[in-house]
């Protein structure tokens, strides 16, 4: 099971969404960077539970992002930032204005 850098944004902006026991065992998968069988010997459960708790949590986050979509949103404010800031440094002053309305309209 690879470890994912999108699931582990995921984790960071929708933990809260999570039960405590899948926000513990997700914060030692993703955060402190434990093996399954590490997180087993923690919890006191076995391999295969930690594996269940995170397959059923990146699931669930996965169903959130799809649902609200915080990270799509988040990377194209990213995206039209860096178009501003050109705009911006080239001092094309009604572009950098229509990437500021663009900002308006992603969230």
């Amino acid at each position: 099971m690879a470890k994912d850098i999108r699931r582990a944004e995921y984790f960071i902006t929708y933990k809260s969404l999570l039960t405590e026991k899948q926000q513990e065992t997700m914060e030692m998968y993703y955060i402190s960077d434990l093996s399954l069988s590490e997180i087993a010997r923690e919890l006191k459960i076995t391999r295969q539970g930690v594996f269940n708790c995170i397959t059923n949590s990146e699931e669930k986050l996965d169903e959130m992002e799809n649902a609200i979509g915080l990270m799509k949103k988040r990377e194209r404010m990213e995206e039209v930032l860096m178009e501003l800031e050109g705009y911006i440094r080239d001092g094309n002053k009604q572009k950098a204005l229509d990437a500021l309305e663009t900002l308006r309209t992603v969230y």
